[in-house]
């Protein structure tokens, strides 16, 4: 199966070239890269959709055990994954009468300043004749979170959609992500546009083009954005947005500078650093991916080398057989040898959804899923005990002060 090619100004990282115009020239200039196992896995799940939407099939786990792609045969998480994407689509179709579907359509948005260059591939596009209901629904098989709001990927698909006269009287635009292996659990999530943010949507992709096509166009490095950016080791903006971080002009001098410890730096110090650790630490991981390349593909790099990862010792053999081989080995008992445990809640919770919507007639297998997370609801809690981690002020989390909890309530004493 063979990797579709992404247009310079494509959806899939238009994250990155509406920032950082400049991008596009410096992602020219860097030697290509193989694709990652995790990509070619995508695309083999992608595969798997596509084949189900294009037949009408509902449910993908007759499947399993075959191969669209020799390297990941379809195994159960896979054609639940896909499955989750089905029952939203199927559903969308049951609930508008007339809806037209798309499967794996290039929608290109319309530009001067690069004519051809702008375009994208949508893996499902519906469209609503007697309502002007656009949608556009993306299927991500990875583990990262993508927020559907303002996603650039998804007003991508729908914008190019929107242009390409092939839906007349659009008068919405919804954008979904269906993200199956999400958070462990799943999730899809969808958000409205008007017609009016289509058209302003447009009007930026023009300017960022416009810009990435200057002499000087704008650099706008972060960890986000440089992350599979194909120049994140060669750009010299990425390198030196995260050598800044501790006032270093030049690479060399990583090498012969002391770097102070945490405990010996002040606040607003401390608050430089890891304002910008994530820029430094997504440059020295791109590195380090790319220096491992060069050497599967025999360069030298002074100071480095491959060598064989440890390997650590599994069973030879099905587990019950194993299992009964032990007992007579060394004369314990099946649970000695074979504990049994609770399932962990998120493989419990999936297994509840599957039981719920195989017995659910058709047109109903959402709210099936929704009264299968309620009835295994009253089997879980969450810890009282609250657990902290550490985010940037962007994060859409309130912020919380364990010591201010602590003396909440406590009354001061007056002074005599």
């Amino acid at each position: 199966m063979t990797e579709r090619q992404h247009a310079a100004y494509g959806a899939s990282n238009a994250h990155r070239w509406l920032v950082c115009h400049a991008s596009i020239k410096e992602a020219a200039k860097a030697p290509p890269r193989p694709s990652s196992r995790a990509a070619r896995e995508g695309t083999a799940a992608h595969a798997l959709l596509e084949h189900c939407l294009k037949t009408g099939v509902w449910d993908a786990r007759p499947y399993i055990g075959q191969a669209i792609d020799p390297e990941f045969p379809i195994d159960d998480m896979m054609a639940r994954g896909v499955n989750t994407c089905l029952d939203l689509v199927w559903r969308i179709l049951a609930e508008n009468p007339g809806a037209e579907l798309h499967v794996e359509n290039q929608f290109e948005i319309p530009s001067l300043a690069a004519p051809g260059q702008v375009y994208g591939h949508c893996d499902i596009c519906i469209f609503v004749p007697s309502n002007g209901w656009l949608i556009v629904i993306d299927f991500k098989y990875g583990y990262d979170v993508v927020d559907v709001k303002g996603n650039p990927q998804c007003l991508h698909y729908g914008t190019g959609a929107f242009f390409s006269g092939r839906f007349q009287n659009v008068q919405a635009l919804t954008t979904w992500i269906c993200q199956p292996r999400a958070y462990g659990t799943g999730v899809t999530e969808y958000h409205t546009y008007s017609v009016q943010e289509v058209y302003d949507f447009y009007a930026r992709v023009e300017q960022a083009v416009a810009d990435s096509k200057a002499e000087n166009p704008t650099y706008a490095p972060s960890r986000e954005r440089c992350k599979y950016c194909p120049a994140n080791t060669t750009c010299a903006a990425a390198r030196s947005a995260a050598l800044v971080t501790f006032g270093f002009n030049d690479v060399k001098q990583v090498g012969e500078a002391v770097i102070p410890a945490p405990q010996d730096v002040d606040i607003p110090t401390m608050a430089h650093v890891l304002a910008h650790a994530d820029m430094l630490r997504g440059w020295l991981d791109a590195y380090e991916t790319h220096a491992k390349e060069l050497l599967l593909q025999g360069v030298f790099i002074p100071g480095q080398k491959l060598v064989e990862a440890k390997q650590n010792r599994a069973w030879h053999g099905e587990e019950e057989q194993v299992a009964a081989a032990l007992m007579r080995l060394i004369g314990l008992t099946w649970d000695e040898v074979m504990p049994r445990g609770l399932i962990p809640v998120t493989e419990a919770e999936k297994l509840a959804v599957d039981a719920y919507k195989a017995r659910a007639p058709r047109g109903q297998k959402m709210e099936a899923a929704k009264a299968a997370r309620e009835a295994l609801a009253f089997l879980t809690h969450k810890p009282k005990a609250p657990t902290y981690t550490m985010a940037s002020e962007s994060d859409p989390r309130p912020a919380v002060n364990p010591v201010k909890q602590m003396f909440a309530g406590v009354v001061p004493s007056s002074s005599s």
